[in-house]
């Protein structure tokens, strides 16, 4: 049995509050009619073009993503392009509908940050920023910079994690931002935490945390999102019995 786009992204409001969105970031339904069918309801960390062509296979299928589609002003639209725009070509061109939760799921109530936080088993937890993004908890003893990189890497599947902090560095209070959120070092330091696990950190982030004796943990964007965009999968699937929901 069918539902409406309308009502996919009635459910996704719910457990991602659109009003925990930062400022001017995309939010909800950003192609396709809201009075369309949903029968196939496609859950993924980005809209790539797998995503998308496993959608077009099956029918009246919806895709909602992590990462918007449409973030930046895109002047064309045409399959040549450079990502996104061959997507976004390719689901008008199929009706596939699209909605996405990014800040707004980061910030919300069991989403991508507390995700990430009890992977960790962290405890006591409690939002990073003040605008709600990120969180800091506390982990059950002090273990080394070391068993926190290997405790990740085997939570997250992800061998690359990387530091600059030495690897006997004590830690137990613990800053977790999902995706790029090295800006909020100063946020974490001052809760008080001794690590902080996020991705994309550039270089000079890296010595600048050092030089603080913070350790500072990149473990992989797609990696630390992941796990949020499998729960919201699993939200949505209890939310919307009647249609089949499949986390990508």
């Amino acid at each position: 049995m069918s539902v409406t786009v309308r009502e996919v992204c009635a459910a996704l409001d719910a457990i991602a509050p659109p009003e925990g969105a930062l400022p001017g970031d995309p939010n909800g339904l950003l192609l396709g009619d809201w009075d369309a069918p949903v029968s196939t309801l496609f859950v993924s960390l980005d809209c790539t073009a797998e995503v998308a062509a496993a959608a077009a296979k099956e029918k009246e299928a919806m895709v909602i993503a992590h990462h918007p589609l449409l973030y930046y002003p895109i002047r064309t639209i045409r399959a040549s392009d450079p990502f996104p725009a061959p997507v976004i070509a390719f689901c008008l061109e199929r009706n596939i509908p699209f909605a996405c939760a990014h800040t707004s799921w980061d910030v919300a109530q069991g989403g991508v940050n507390d995700v990430l936080a009890g992977l960790l088993g962290l405890t006591e937890i409690r939002p990073l920023a003040a605008n709600g993004l990120g969180r800091v908890g506390q982990l059950p003893a002090p273990i080394t910079v070391e068993a926190l990189l290997g405790a990740l890497r085997m939570a997250l599947s992800f061998e690359p994690v990387r530091t600059f902090a030495p690897l006997t560095q004590i830690v137990e209070v613990i800053a977790v931002g999902g995706g790029a959120c090295a800006e909020f070092v100063p946020d974490a330091i001052a809760a008080g935490a001794q690590a902080f696990v996020t991705s994309d950190v550039r270089h000079h982030e890296f010595i600048d945390a050092q030089h603080r004796g913070f350790a500072l943990i990149d473990a992989g964007h797609q990696a630390t999102e992941q796990p949020g965009a499998v729960e919201l999968a699993a939200r949505l699937a209890k939310a919307l019995p009647t249609i089949s929901v499949r986390a990508w």
